[in-house]
């Protein structure tokens, strides 16, 4: 759970300088996970896990006067955000628009795995499905689309994932891309007018692939996760 982990920060790092961005307004504790900066809005976005207020997409303005801070300009928060599920996220067609993506196609219970024990049984027998529909590729998971001005999110597209993780999308905003991590496959989605997402594509990979950045020239780079066996004891 997070309730009793330290406030996370976000660091701008230069070379080997790392700074920690000062923050203006009341943002929630910030227990981030997947983050974007948006350079045509100068946005930065972060999935967040704060239990006290919720799973949430936090959004901030970027500010460049006298050094880089930052400004929170609101949260976006969801029925559709189960409690730690969400994975990463990034700006849509304009700054009113992000997707983001669903990691866990289960809950975890307040207090994450130490709340099990006392969470309601339909919420202890979904999170006991969840390693075996892993282990035999069940796509259950999805990618949402939310609306920052409202704070009104959907379902974007069709297409569902074993478990939706790392997310980019092309520099002139029309298409999408989706790792799905247990599948070890990467789908290819097209944004429609509407701001829908439409499967066009998907191929396997050679490894496990973790998070994915899009360059402006159209280069896609993944993380991959080589030895999964080992990842919950040691790092590669």
């Amino acid at each position: 759970g997070s309730e009793q982990a330290v406030a996370g920060a976000i660091d701008l790092v230069e070379g080997t300088k790392v700074t920690p961005l000062p923050i203006l307004g009341e943002p929630p504790k910030l227990v981030l996970h997947g983050i974007y900066f948006s350079a045509r809005s100068r946005r930065l976005y972060g999935v967040n896990h704060d239990e006290a207020t919720g799973e949430s997409i936090e959004v901030f303005d970027v500010l460049e006067e006298d050094g880089v801070s930052l400004k929170h300009a609101g949260s976006i928060r969801s029925p559709l955000f189960a409690n730690f599920a969400l994975n990463d996220v990034v700006e849509g067609a304009g700054k009113d628009e992000v997707y983001v993506t669903e990691w866990q196609a289960a809950a975890f219970p307040a207090g994450g795995k130490r709340g099990l024990s006392s969470a309601p049984l339909e919420l202890r027998l979904k999170r006991a499905l969840s390693s075996p529909l892993t282990f035999f590729k069940v796509p259950l998971t999805r990618v949402f689309r939310c609306t920052v001005s409202t704070q009104r999110c959907s379902v974007a597209s069709s297409a569902r994932f074993v478990g939706a993780n790392g997310i980019a999308i092309s520099d002139d905003r029309h298409t999408v891309f989706v790792n799905d991590a247990p599948a070890q496959r990467l789908t290819v989605l097209a944004r429609q007018p509407d701001g829908s997402l439409e499967e066009v594509s998907s191929f396997g990979l050679k490894h496990i692939v973790d998070n994915l950045e899009m360059t402006a020239d159209g280069a896609l780079h993944a993380g991959t996760i080589p030895f999964p066996y080992a990842s919950a004891s040691v790092c590669q």
